[in-house]
């Protein structure tokens, strides 16, 4: 089961890389919006796919099933995405750093923790200390959830000043 719970049919380790690297994205999409399950939701991968298509098709508001998504919504998309993303790499690195291990095993671990899927291919058992330490803030953040966490470390003031909009180059 690749969006929460950790049971398992087959050997996971056994899977060919493609299909790790497919579980490794169902496993970082989650479950749905008011589920337990970790990563970042299906409606915010949804959400992120439609203003993907927007952008591309030059249209000013993102729209979905006869509603509109509003920009507010857009940020909140961003918000979980960015921080799980960053966490995700940055946890990888760490581990990177500290273990030589099958690059495709160190990453499935690293998208499980924080999914809190709880899959593994076996590399877990082989991390030394600085690694275990990794993945319990990597499991931890990732059942707090980025969201949760961005609205507890966030505080809400009203700005004082405001800044006129202007346009950047991406890309």
């Amino acid at each position: 089961m690749t969006r929460t719970a950790g049971f398992n049919s087959v050997d996971i380790g056994g899977l060919h890389d493609s299909t790790a690297f497919l579980v490794m994205c169902l496993m970082i999409i989650g479950g749905g919006s008011t589920s337990t399950a970790g990563g970042m939701k299906v409606v915010t991968f949804a959400v992120l796919v439609l203003a993907t298509i927007a952008f591309f098709r030059p249209k000013k508001n993102v729209d979905a099933f006869g509603r509109s998504i509003g920009i507010e919504e857009l940020l909140k998309v961003l918000a979980v995405t960015v921080p799980m993303l960053f966490l995700v790499i940055t946890a990888l690195f760490a581990i990177t750093i500290s273990h030589d291990g099958v690059f495709i095993d160190l990453a499935f671990e690293v998208t499980s923790a924080m999914g809190t899927v709880v899959l593994s291919r076996g590399a877990t058992g082989e991390l030394d200390e600085f690694g275990r330490i990794v993945f319990m803030l990597v499991m931890f953040l990732g059942s707090v959830g980025p969201l949760t966490l961005g609205f507890f470390l966030a505080t809400r003031t009203p700005p004082r000043t405001s800044y006129p909009s202007g346009k950047i180059l991406i890309g």
